[in-house]
């Protein structure tokens, strides 16, 4: 490491001109745990899209780390929040998990509410997940609301959508849990 505390391994992961996979042989699960900064070296790679997809495609512990050890928000909310493109094939990954895909960021916004808030199409794909379920669409931010809440105030075009889905629709009587994607008790 350097003076200020910078590993070859560390300037490697957030240079967008260096390809990650040139050190393919010399990349550990251990390394990308080890704490910088207060954040997994992993946590860096969200700085760079290419390599935080390299990373997810060819190193599966990866998928299995304790999404806790992210004291802000784990790469796949922030892929969510930064790289559509790149959040849709983590979603689609064989190795996602629910803990993965439902892990609220420290502020309690989950990677849907993020989805939402940034890209239409990517968050229409999330909802069509198997591990999107009920009671994650109905999720509550203490600030921002549910699901319905967001795409109002933030992505219009979804609103519809939201609707007229398995989760929200308004012409079930009693179905689909209603009073909840509408705020009530």
């Amino acid at each position: 490491k350097d003076n200020h505390g910078y590993s070859p391994i560390l300037n490697a992961i957030v240079n967008p001109n260096f390809s990650i996979a040139m050190l393919h042989n010399y990349i550990t699960i251990n390394e990308l745990e080890e704490i910088y900064f207060d954040n997994p070296l992993i946590y860096y790679a969200c700085l760079n899209s290419r390599t935080l997809k390299y990373l997810y495609e060819n190193f599966q512990d990866l998928w299995s780390l304790d999404c806790n050890m992210f004291p802000n928000i784990t790469p796949y909310a922030y892929a969510c929040f930064k790289y559509p493109e790149i959040a849709k094939q983590l979603t689609h990954n064989k190795h996602m998990t629910k803990e993965l895909f439902q892990h609220p960021s420290k502020n309690n916004l989950t990677p849907l509410m993020y989805a939402i808030h940034h890209n239409k199409n990517l968050f229409i794909d999330m909802t069509k997940h198997v591990l999107c379920d009920q009671e994650y669409i109905e999720k509550q931010h203490p600030i921002y609301g549910n699901i319905l809440t967001l795409a109002i105030k933030f992505n219009l075009s979804v609103v519809h959508y939201i609707l007229s889905s398995k989760f929200g629709s308004p012409s079930c009587e009693g179905g689909a849990n209603k009073s909840e994607i509408f705020g009530g008790s």
